[in-house]
């Protein structure tokens, strides 16, 4: 697995295996899917608890993945304006990319803890999973995010050599 040398050991290895979490969601997630279309076609019989863990399972895909799309400089990237700038504005232009998605971190991060402050009392319809746990992914996904993005931002050895929004190597 690829790693980007501005991303400290241990964070590398948290965002690999969310991802690693990730893809075993997926794997879990095809044969919910194909179980309950076995049991409706076979059987006559719906399943909601095989619902619920695909909605689970779709949720966790998403965001354990973002941490290692981030850590390889696969996320989304907009580099039209910033190929434009010299070297110190793709620099100055990648210090604001950083504090927004620290904000937008934030964000989510405090709208999760309002929702679950409220909603984490209660537990999902089929199967009785906690709600705190049910969002658990995002949960990490974003905060290990956050914890990426911090320490490109206020790393030195990896702030003066970052890439700008191009591909790495590019």
């Amino acid at each position: 697995m690829p790693r980007n040398p501005r991303v400290n050991a241990p964070l590398a290895w948290a965002a690999s295996a969310t991802l690693y979490l990730g893809l075993g969601l997926l794997l879990f997630l095809a044969f919910l899917v194909v179980l309950q279309v076995a049991c409706r076609n076979v059987f006559d019989l719906g399943i909601p608890w095989a619902d619920e863990l695909s909605r689970f399972c779709g949720l966790g895909l998403v965001f354990l993945a973002v941490p290692h799309l981030l850590v390889n400089d696969k996320h989304i990237a907009m580099d039209l304006f910033a190929n434009l700038l010299p070297r110190g504005g793709q620099r100055a232009l990648a210090v604001v990319r950083d504090v927004a998605s620290l904000a937008f971190c934030g964000i989510i991060l405090w709208a999760l803890y309002a929702f679950l402050k409220r909603a984490g009392k209660f537990a999902t319809p089929a199967l009785g999973i906690p709600n705190l746990l049910f969002y658990a992914p995002a949960i990490l996904g974003f905060v290990l995010f956050a914890a990426i993005t911090l320490y490109w931002l206020f790393s030195p050895s990896t702030r003066i050599g970052r890439s700008t929004f191009t591909e790495p190597g590019g």
